[in-house]
């Protein structure tokens, strides 16, 4: 069996296993078939076989063994069974007191299920010593382990009264930063066991609870070390025919556990981070399209969590979490918006390494945010500092212009993070002062601001912008790297607002400052340098790029080296404006050589020295891609497709974004497309297959984008001569465009090759209709001389 039939095998029975059985058949029917839409027996057949052995797995995981209440408990070592206080998929728990009269104790003694420990007791002898260092007193303890009378494997943990941390808050309708108080309780508890190399793996409500005590609430994490005895990574022998029955509980876990990854400590940030995300909700982060294992999974690896303050979608759920927590809806969300939506959002991060450090960096920033400070959750821009500023200390004279400023201090950030290594302290220093300087003028700013004709109450991010403008005239003749960092934040804010004859202007400004008072190759210098670049390009001043880029390569080349990646930068921007010269062509000859120089600088400066230059805001192996891809483009303009497939190759696999992100997917597409060109429709083919395989699970089946692979895989079929082939897909493409009337360029494309298609397949009749309906759509959008239109009207003609 190849992979490609596994995958298809394993992708239906994974949803079919997902379904009440009674569902199962109308799924197989459908899902069952060939690319064609002609049914596929052996496919079927296949996943029925799966389904049959699933229905023991199935059990044996998800559905508890109801216990037989007559029969006696068994003796667990020295434990007598008390009282059965639950039942589920690992086993029973009980309530057991000590029998042998050492000394009194309760413990909540766990009976696994046969299976499940046929490896526990080797596996809990060898890690007695790590989980008995968990000396903590929000952790419950593992006390012990061993075989009962019966046979069974059984574990003592130490006995916990309490609830669910999320019952007992919603019961008692705990406020927002009492359940943040009893949440940081949690983090500690977390971070100490990490301290002693112990993940959780299972962090939920029902394995935190809490208890009412004289001195306040209590937290008591459960089944710390129990998920590293039972994880399956390990080497329990278990008999599985589902390679993700792990132990976890889907809501729950992080994207790593769903691929089957080792579990770490960012595991058990993710697991908070989503406690976190109910505690101050009642809600999870996802809205998965149904409530089936496989669903979840996908909306955990795929789709982006909810903003908190916005997770209630509707009114009663917005009521119900606002009741719970002692406020009203329209409160609640605005004392979730900002700081608490970035702090989770943080902590649910798709990659580990991008979450907080650890449970203690949660926790520290919560303090932050109740401390009133600067989170570390979000960038510290000038306008979020402004914000915290004005809150703090004149929000009766500010507060309702401060969000009107977030795209002005989000876009010039970068400009004065005093973040400096030690041997550039001086500069560092001064950029803290002016960025001291900026933040003190842009407050007075807001405060003094007066939109025309208004009474106060409203202002416009424009006011804002054009008022700060006219201020640098006077308010900065002796600070002017100070003005050079407002001309570049007001700049960028016009650029951003598309007002680009604005930004031009401004960005220039602020070069000319910078180069009056910092040596030449002063990083600020450059930036600003780059600034200006993009902002002509975009404004398609490409004379203006032609002179400022030709004295930025000398001046880089001479200052930093001919290998310098900020020189790379220069003849990349060289490059795409001699390009867009599209009728001189000795200019896009030029293109060329521009394009090459830049790659051979960027491979010879290496990842480290990029880095440096680029200072972090893109990878190296994706500005790489983007080199390659921009002279793959400038081949394909200029008519030379075989010389564009070895850089749009290198495009695609040096590209790093992910398989489901739009811009691989638009780079993936465009790479099928050449190979379709040069009639290579095996490789062509594969690739498109791949990208539509990949829009459909990013996107999903009705997303606009979705129906351009799906189009470029049809065309593709039909010009390799698989017409039949063709024809579903190519009308699976125009389903997605809107229909056979739909006449926007993507649907007059995808009738056209159906049209063909359908001629070619014997079905001349239908595709010659099609072809005619769409013929006055193609010579409108296309021109009449159009290849298309011409083929077109061969095709119908004397029809």
């Amino acid at each position: 069996m190849t992979s490609d039939r596994w995958h298809a095998i394993e992708a239906v029975f994974d949803e079919a296993a997902d379904l009440p059985p009674a569902e199962r058949r109308a799924f197989l029917d459908r899902s069952c078939r060939t690319p064609d839409g002609h049914p596929d027996p052996a496919l079927r057949e296949e996943v029925e076989r799966l389904l049959k052995l699933d229905v023991g797995a199935e059990a044996f995981f998800e559905s508890p063994a109801v216990p037989d209440p007559d029969r006696a408990p068994p003796e667990a070592g020295p434990w007598r069974l008390v009282e059965r206080v639950g039942v589920g998929g690992m086993g029973e728990v009980w309530r057991a007191e000590r029998a042998d009269g050492a000394y009194d104790q309760t413990a909540a003694v766990k009976l696994v299920r046969p299976g499940l420990g046929d490896d526990l007791l080797r596996r809990f002898q060898a890690e007695r010593a790590v989980l008995a260092r968990l000396d903590h007193p929000a952790i419950a303890r593992l006390l012990d382990g061993g075989t009962a009378s019966d046979g069974r494997p059984y574990l003592a943990l130490e006995f916990v009264e309490g609830e669910p941390i999320t019952d007992f808050c919603d019961r008692r309708r705990l406020g927002v930063n009492e359940r943040l108080a009893l949440f940081g309780d949690v983090c500690e508890a977390v971070a100490a066991a990490h301290r002693r190399l112990v993940v959780h793996r299972d962090l939920k409500p029902s394995n935190v609870l809490v208890a009412e005590t004289p001195e306040g609430p209590r937290v008591k994490l459960l089944d710390f070390g129990i998920a590293k005895l039972l994880d399956d990574d390990a080497g329990l022998s278990l008999v599985q025919t589902r390679a993700d029955r792990r132990v976890l509980t889907p809501e729950y876990a992080a994207p790593e556990q769903i691929r089957g990854e080792a579990p770490t400590t960012a595991t058990d940030v993710y697991g908070l981070g989503v406690l976190l995300y109910e505690l101050l909700t009642g809600q999870r982060p996802y809205r998965p399209a149904s409530r089936v294992r496989r669903a979840i999974e996908q909306a955990i690896l795929e789709a982006d969590p909810t903003e908190p303050s916005t997770a209630a979608t509707d009114a009663h759920a917005a009521r119900a979490a606002a009741e719970n927590r002692a406020t009203q809806p329209d409160r609640l969300r605005r004392r979730l918006r900002g700081d608490l939506d970035r702090i989770v959002l943080k902590a649910l991060r798709k990659e580990p390494d991008r979450r907080y450090d650890g449970a203690a960096a949660l926790a520290a920033d919560l303090d932050r945010h109740l401390g009133g400070l600067p989170i570390e959750a979000r960038p510290e821009s000038t306008g979020y500092r402004i914000g915290k500023f004005v809150r703090r200390h004149r929000a009766a004279a500010a507060a309702a212009c401060v969000a009107l400023l977030g795209v002005l201090g989000g876009a010039g950030a970068a400009l004065w993070q005093a973040r400096e290594a030690s041997a550039e302290r001086d500069r560092a220093d001064a950029r803290a002062a002016e960025a001291e300087a900026v933040t003190g003028f842009l407050v007075d700013l807001i405060g003094e601001a007066r939109p025309a004709g208004s009474d106060g109450d409203t202002l416009r991010v424009r006011d804002v912008l054009d008022a700060g403008v006219a201020r640098l005239d006077t308010g900065f003749a002796d600070r002017p790297l100070v003005a050079a960092a407002l001309a570049t934040a007001f700049a960028r804010s016009y650029a951003k607002l598309g007002q680009s004859e604005r930004a031009v202007p401004l960005f220039r400004r602020a070069l000319d400052l910078r180069r009056a008072h910092l040596p030449p190759l002063d990083p600020d210098v450059l930036q600003a340098e780059n600034a200006l670049s993009l902002a002509l390009l975009n404004s398609d001043d490409l004379d203006g790029v032609d002179s400022l880029m030709t004295a930025a390569v000398a001046t880089r080349r001479a200052g930093l080296g001919a290998a310098h990646p900020q020189v790379a930068i220069a003849l990349n921007d060289l490059g795409i404006a001699a390009d867009a010269r599209r009728p001189d062509s000795l200019a896009r000859a030029a293109a060329e050589g521009y394009f090459r120089e830049a790659i051979d600088v960027i491979e010879a400066a290496g990842p480290a020295a990029f880095a440096a230059a680029y200072d972090g805001s893109a990878s190296f192996d994706g500005f790489r891609s983007g080199l390659y891809y921009s002279l793959a483009v400038h081949y394909m303009t200029t008519g030379r497709q075989e010389q564009a497939v070895e850089p749009m190759g290198r495009a695609v696999e040096l590209d790093d974004a992910p398989p489901e992100s739009l811009d691989h997917q638009i780079l993936a597409n465009g790479y099928g497309v050449l190979l379709r060109q040069l009639e290579r429709y095996d490789e062509s083919i594969a690739v498109h297959r791949e990208v539509v395989e990949a829009a459909r699970r990013a996107h999903g089946p009705d997303h606009p984008f979705y129906g351009h692979p799906v189009l470029s895989l049809g065309s593709a079929l039909q010009a390799s001569g698989d017409a039949e082939g063709a024809i579903p897909v190519l009308r699976e493409a125009l389903r997605v465009f809107g229909g056979p009337d739909a006449d926007d360029q993507a649907a007059l494309e995808a009738r056209f090759y159906l049209g063909r298609a359908l001629v070619e397949a014997g079905q001349a009749a239908e595709g010659r209709r099609v072809l005619r309906a769409a013929l006055p759509g193609l010579a409108e959008t296309f021109g009449p001389d159009n290849v298309r239109v011409r083929r077109a009207r061969e095709l119908t003609a004397g029809a």
